[in-house]
């Protein structure tokens, strides 16, 4: 290639032990980094991705996109002045840091206000009374519910079937 630098694969990004994740070599400075993709959605994920500086390139290796590539990419058109490669790469991991912060912070506030409870009841009909009760409490704004038919696995205290439950007032 143009650079005279071999251009890590995927692989070679996920092999990257912690502590050789920023080095030199061929005269470039190459660093790998796990980012979030897919932040808003239910089911995030971390990718690979990879930074190699030499002289005034700046080359990134990424496998999916990432809002906060666009988000730098908006910027730096936006600004209309080419930065030198260096400005870009502190651009980058800027965005990177930003995007990060505001993922932690929703999840953050998301896992203040969620409550998981694993709940045995005696009949479906028992099942949605319980629901109901748990919908009218004060902040509650949804409920979600799985139903496992049979496990084979139990872990924790067995709770005991409470036949009186649906009668008992709820605030």
């Amino acid at each position: 290639n143009a650079l005279g630098i071999d251009v890590p694969t995927q692989e070679d990004i996920r092999k990257n032990e912690p502590s050789s994740r920023l080095y030199r070599e061929d005269g470039a400075t190459f660093m790998a980094a796990q980012i979030v993709v897919h932040g808003e959605t239910p089911l995030p994920q971390t990718i690979n991705v990879a930074f190699i500086l030499k002289h005034d390139t700046l080359v990134t290796v990424r496998y999916e996109q990432s809002r906060a590539f666009d988000l730098c990419a908006s910027e730096i058109r936006r600004a209309n002045s080419k930065p030198t490669s260096t400005s870009a790469l502190v651009g980058l991991i800027e965005a990177l840091v930003d995007r990060t912060s505001e993922l932690l912070e929703g999840a953050a506030n998301a896992a203040d206000t969620c409550v998981i409870m694993k709940v045995r009841t005696a009949s479906a009909h028992a099942l949605e009374q319980l629901l109901s009760q748990i919908y009218v409490l004060p902040g509650v704004r949804g409920t979600k519910s799985y139903v496992v038919l049979s496990t084979y696995l139990e872990r924790g205290v067995q709770a005991v079937v409470t036949e009186e439950w649906p009668n008992t007032p709820m605030p």
